[in-house]
């Protein structure tokens, strides 16, 4: 039997009100959405009253921190400030200081909420104009690794930090105690700090949690030559291994954690 337009429907809002999750912080209620980032992280936006019955959604600039963290400076050049006012501007959303924002009444909240999510996801795809952007080949080399060689994983997992703040790590290995793999290769060598700064961000704020041994980096060095710095602030946080010594990798995953 054909699904009807209207079960089709239901069934997408009920899978979006599970997707979101709501919490307060001061003034401001912070919204998770399920809605991705270029790198996979979630959405967050950021709710504030105005009395006496306005409300303002804002993302507090975590879109443009987003970009500038790869390598994307949205005022680096007037063409891509206009690029990100033109994007926001289509709903009426208001770009000031790096923020998306938009207010309104507050029985407007979720045509609010829809309007900066939309505008930040849109702003967000600039990314793929920047020579930095890492396209997914890397990270779809090492998903057919594990594949290939039966090491139980999921992808895509959400982790959430000490700051309360949503990761999305690009694997998580069930072989005993879970460990977290996140795979890093940039399109170009300019990519390389924005996405050792980004990795280095999000194993400090879930130390709390995990060990280094539960944390895995691993650094594509067949395309790219990483700086001994780099990879010694990552051996801190997490445990490393290279793309060229791949048996040693499949070893210590195939090794449960004791």
């Amino acid at each position: 039997m054909m699904i009807s337009c209207r079960e089709a429907i239901e069934r997408y809002i009920k899978s979006l009100k599970e997707g979101f999750s709501c919490f307060r912080g001061g003034e401001r209620l912070r919204i998770i959405t399920p809605y991705l980032y270029p790198d996979n992280d979630l959405i967050e936006i950021f709710l504030e009253e105005l009395p006496p019955d306005q409300v303002r959604a804002t993302d507090l600039a975590e879109t443009v921190r987003h970009l500038h963290a790869r390598g994307f400076d949205v005022f680096e050049s007037p063409k891509r400030r206009f690029m990100v006012e033109t994007i926001a501007s289509r709903v009426g959303v208001n770009f000031v200081n790096g923020q998306l924002t938009k207010t309104g009444n507050v029985s407007q909240v979720g045509d609010l909420l829809f309007d900066v999510i939309i505008t930040a996801r849109g702003v967000s795809d600039l990314i793929y104009t920047s020579k930095t952007f890492e396209p997914a080949t890397f990270v779809e080399e090492v998903q057919e690794f594990l594949k290939v060689n039966q090491v139980p994983a999921e992808s895509r997992v959400k982790l959430i930090g000490l700051s309360g703040r949503s990761y999305v790590v690009h694997f998580k290995v069930t072989i005993g105690p879970p460990r977290f793999l996140q795979a890093l290769s940039p399109l170009a060598t300019a990519g390389l700090k924005p996405k050792v700064d980004a990795t280095v961000r999000m194993w400090v704020d879930c130390n709390h949690d995990l060990t280094p041994t539960h944390k895995i980096t691993i650094l594509n060095d067949v395309d790219f030559e990483w700086k001994p710095y780099d990879i010694r602030i990552l051996e801190r946080l997490s445990t490393v291994h290279y793309w060229t010594r791949k048996e040693g990798l499949l070893t210590s995953l195939r090794t449960p954690l004791s």
